[in-house]
């Protein structure tokens, strides 16, 4: 199984059973992974279900410098060590990025013709389900 496949598994299990933030309120929409270090979940946050929010997080997001930035709630939450441990990371997801509030990110999300607002490591393609 591929380091994204078992992250987001993680990030889906845990999302039934944290009791840290409010991610148990979170409804997933659609998940599925992008190659081997992505992954990427539309869901409705759980302080906003009427709106429709995907987030797409990259391995790469885990080992960047653990500064805040808008969009970035990665630099805090559990250790996921130097070798980002998918399950680590796919806690880390569920609880503080998807169970938080939006908050300022909603003034970064980019929407797509879907009306998905996007959040998170995007280039300049927004993900899309591919079958």
């Amino acid at each position: 199984m591929e380091w994204s496949d078992q992250a987001l598994a993680a990030c889906l299990e845990h999302l039934a059973t944290s009791r840290v933030t409010a991610a148990r309120s979170v409804t997933v929409v659609d998940s599925w992974t992008e190659g081997p270090d992505t992954i990427c979940i539309v869901y409705r946050p759980p302080d906003d279900p009427g709106r429709v929010v995907g987030l797409r997080r990259r391995w790469h997001d885990a080992v960047q410098p653990g500064e805040w930035r808008l969009g970035n709630l990665m630099a805090w939450g559990y250790d996921v060590g130097p070798d980002v441990d998918p399950v680590a990371f796919g806690c880390n997801v569920a609880d503080f990025d998807l169970g938080e509030p939006l908050g300022m990110v909603v003034r970064a999300l980019r929407y797509d013709g879907g009306e998905i607002g996007w959040w998170g490591s995007l280039g300049e393609e927004l993900p899309s389900r591919r079958e």
